[in-house]
């Protein structure tokens, strides 16, 4: 368990240095409530906002208003720090509160590269759920309803290696729905709020993300996500 000076007694504390402490195992974190697209992990990996009509900064995170025209995005490249998924060992958390549940929003995309690790809201197969996506093979879905248009929520997805299975998480709760082998063999460059081929864009406010290069526990996570939330839920 890393060291998270946030445990102080109180499960919705934010102390006075608003940014949740990461280790050396984090290679992004974003907080766009800050109003940047900074990156507060060490790996220094930066977004650039992109779009026709950009996302919007806001007291609680980045807007974006899923008009497939706009292309909005926060784009990161493919830095090496940030090639953790063909790993199979990876950790992906955000807060996010999505309102657009009939248009599959992506999250998180890879160029749209077969075997890659893409995540999509309110995904095709699920009910008010969320899958990884390999696109062009297949999707590793959640339970259903646990995701509620115009509600924030932490997502979180796990890994523990190539012969491992993703465990999915709403708020700190297991919500996977199988437990298959679901190998990710392709790395390309990353978007955040589409799926890097200029559709799917995701439509809500996203809060923060945080990129790990291990397999975060469920108390970790669990940590994490009472450090955080009370920023978001009341």
């Amino acid at each position: 368990m890393r060291f998270n000076p946030y445990i102080l007694g109180s499960s919705n504390l934010i102390p006075p240095n608003p940014y949740y402490p990461v280790g050396p195992d984090c290679v992004l974190y974003h907080a766009y409530w800050d109003g940047t697209a900074v990156d507060h992990s060490a790996a220094g990996n930066n977004g650039t906002l992109i779009g026709s009509v950009l996302p919007s900064f806001g007291l609680t995170g980045l807007t974006f208003d899923g008009v497939t025209a706009h292309d909005q995005a926060v784009t990161l490249g493919n830095p090496v720090s940030l090639q953790v998924f063909s790993t199979n060992v990876y950790t992906f958390e955000a807060w996010i509160n999505p309102t657009g549940a009939d248009l599959l929003p992506t999250l998180f995309g890879q160029s749209n590269t077969i075997s890659s690790f893409d995540v999509e809201i309110f995904a095709s197969g699920t009910t008010n759920g969320f899958a990884i996506l390999r696109p062009g093979v297949d999707r590793y879905y959640s339970k259903d309803n646990v995701i509620s248009d115009g509600t924030w929520v932490h997502l979180a997805i796990t890994n523990s290696g190539p012969t491992g299975h993703p465990i999915m998480y709403v708020n700190a709760v297991d919500q996977t729905l199988t437990s298959t082998v679901y190998v990710i063999s392709a790395e390309g460059n990353k978007d955040i709020g589409r799926r890097a081929t200029q559709y799917w864009n995701f439509k809500g406010i996203i809060g923060e993300i945080r990129i790990y290069n291990d397999e975060l526990s469920a108390g970790q996570l669990l940590v994490n996500f009472n450090a955080t939330k009370g920023r978001y839920l009341a």
